[in-house]
């Protein structure tokens, strides 16, 4: 009897072996998007001197179109504030709409004729667009930009010059 048991003892552990395999899988390639929001397109655009006007007078504006581009593969939003060189030339307004073309009755005064988009325009130095703007990838969409010189322009703002700057801030969307 117990020459049997050591028998099947070290019968039981000679077969503990198992045979393993493995399988490599490869190929997977992840790539990340890209954030590219142009105006005109060219980022930075500094030559917008559709607005420059000499000559303005209380009640005037001036006028000019952009292209605002979503250049990116991500879809993004977009706001807009402005900038001025000077506060001295007030005050100034500004008027956002989706027009494509600028009116011009003849004299200085040059308007973008459509209603201002919402969460738009205001007051300048800081007036811009507040309420973001949407962009699917390879999109665009035109922007008219219309700055008065209010019909209260004090006398102090006569022989004044003001550079305006635009910045548009793109953010991905989730």
């Amino acid at each position: 009897m117990l020459a049997l048991g050591v028998v099947v003892s070290i019968g039981a552990t000679g077969t503990l072996a198992y045979w393993t395999d493995t399988v490599e899988v490869s190929g997977a390639t992840l790539t990340t998007g890209t954030l590219d929001l142009q105006v005109n397109g060219a980022d930075p655009y500094t030559g917008f001197t559709a607005l420059s006007l000499t000559g303005m007078y209380p009640g005037t504006s001036s006028a000019g179109v952009l292209t605002v581009q979503n250049v990116g593969t991500v879809p993004l939003s977009y706001t807009m504030t402005s900038g001025s060189s000077t506060a001295t030339l007030s005050p100034l307004t500004l008027k956002v709409t989706a027009d494509t073309s600028v009116t011009n009755d003849g004299t200085l005064n040059q308007t973008c004729p459509g209603a201002a988009l919402a969460g738009t325009g205001g007051a300048l130095p800081s007036a811009g667009i507040a309420t973001a703007r949407t962009l699917q990838p390879g999109s665009s969409e035109t922007l008219c930009l219309q700055v008065t010189l209010g019909t209260d322009a004090p006398d102090s703002a006569q022989g004044r010059s003001s550079d305006l700057t635009f910045t548009l801030t793109g953010t991905q969307l989730p």
